[in-house]
């Protein structure tokens, strides 16, 4: 009994499909090594800022004496991601307060949030509370006390955050933000020490 004889052809076809296997293989391995490199050279998918907004907010205990100010605050902020294609992180959070009228002005107090994020074209909503006590010079001091008896009183919010954008490859790198949530109207609720927000604002 013989053994089928392979022809040339046969033999040729089989060496070249060896051949590209071995070749497929050496190409995804290199791949694999240098991605973490190639991504660093990729260029940034086009992005969005996130948009924060001043939902509502309450003033309690506001108290002049002197040049010491002393006040709680309740803020509730609103941040959308507008990008349908990256998420968003965001951390070394910092709200501040000022206090900021025409004739005067002065910052009040800071303090710091937790990290946080969203997925794409999505919303978070933030509590932010305050409990100040604040050194203001005499000008400030005064400009309180008038715009008290008004009734109504200005004041600012700043946020200070590093921002992430991040897709699939997540080579995006932290970007520092700055946003002004400014001016924010309080006025005193009828037959109550506590103050309430005239109206939302979009910060910008």
């Amino acid at each position: 009994m013989t053994r089928p004889r392979i022809s040339r052809r046969t033999m040729k076809c089989i060496h070249w499909l060896f051949i590209s296997i071995v070749i497929y293989f050496i190409f995804i391995i290199c791949f694999t090594l240098h991605l973490p490199s190639m991504t660093l050279h990729l260029p940034t998918l086009p992005h969005v800022i996130p948009k924060f907004k001043v939902e509502s907010a309450s003033l309690y205990s506001l108290n002049t004496n002197n040049s010491r100010i002393i006040a709680e605050w309740d803020v509730t902020l609103n941040v959308s991601n507008p990008n349908y294609w990256l998420d968003v992180s965001y951390k070394l959070v910092s709200v501040g307060v000022n206090y900021n009228n025409k004739h005067a002005q002065d910052h009040l107090g800071t303090i710091l949030l937790d990290s946080f994020s969203h997925g794409s074209n999505d919303n978070v909503t933030l509590g932010v509370q305050f409990n100040i006590t604040a050194h203001v010079d005499d000008k400030v001091a005064t400009d309180i006390v008038v715009c008290h008896s008004r009734g109504r009183i200005k004041f600012g919010i700043v946020l200070s955050l590093l921002v992430n954008y991040s897709d699939m490859f997540d080579y995006y790198r932290d970007r520092p933000l700055k946003v002004y949530c400014f001016p924010l109207y309080f006025v005193l609720s009828p037959r109550s020490p506590n103050w309430v927000l005239l109206h939302g604002l979009t910060c910008h």
